[in-house]
């Protein structure tokens, strides 16, 4: 079973919807007992890194989700739920993250006088393989976002270009994370979350 972490924050409405398209059964993980249940996690979010870091702190699921990550089974993170696998993030004040690799989200600096947030359809220098698999080059994502992953750690990653080169998916193992909106990807987003789904 899927497991969509909720803790109140973020675009659920829109992951779920994707979900029942795809009809995939699906549970909302609010708790260690909800995470148990499930076999693969997919961490939905917008908005700020150090509420979502305490909302989930107070949730008493961030060390059942550290330990989750650990055991390197399937999580795929997208926008906020992605930026929580760093070490820390700097939106309104340094928090702490999940820890699981290493990096720090930081405000995007584009060059061009580009405005932020970063929203709109962008491409991504993929390789085709795993969850980007039938996915081609040309493909666009959706991204809206003002802070990016500053990777720190060697692992599997991808950028697009917004006046500069910034991280929009990093994967370690089967642990995923992608900057853009697959479920509001249209084409191509459905295609990678049923990559997903299917590794």
């Amino acid at each position: 079973m899927i497991g969509v972490v909720d803790i109140g924050v973020g675009n659920i409405g829109s992951i779920y919807k994707l979900l029942n398209k795809l009809k995939v059964t699906y549970l909302s993980v609010e708790s260690a007992a909800d995470l148990a249940r499930v076999d693969k996690v997919i961490f939905p979010g917008v908005g700020s890194f150090a509420e979502a870091a305490t909302r989930l702190e107070n949730s008493g699921l961030k060390p059942s989700l550290q330990s989750y990550l650990a055991e390197d089974r399937p999580y795929l993170g997208i926008c906020l739920g992605m930026q929580l696998l760093a070490d820390h993030g700097e939106e309104v004040q340094r928090a702490t993250g999940l820890g699981h690799i290493q990096g720090t989200v930081k405000r995007m600096t584009p060059s061009d006088s580009l405005p932020l947030p970063h929203i709109g359809w962008n491409n991504i220098n993929h390789d085709g393989a795993a969850l980007f698999e039938g996915i081609g080059a040309e493909d666009d994502f959706y991204f809206v976002h003002s802070y990016f992953f500053d990777l720190e750690e060697d692992c599997t990653a991808f950028s697009f270009d917004y006046g500069g080169e910034f991280t929009a998916y990093v994967e370690k193992g089967n642990i995923r994370g992608a900057q853009f909106h697959p479920e509001k990807s249209q084409g191509a987003g459905i295609k990678f979350v049923e990559n997903f789904l299917k590794c």
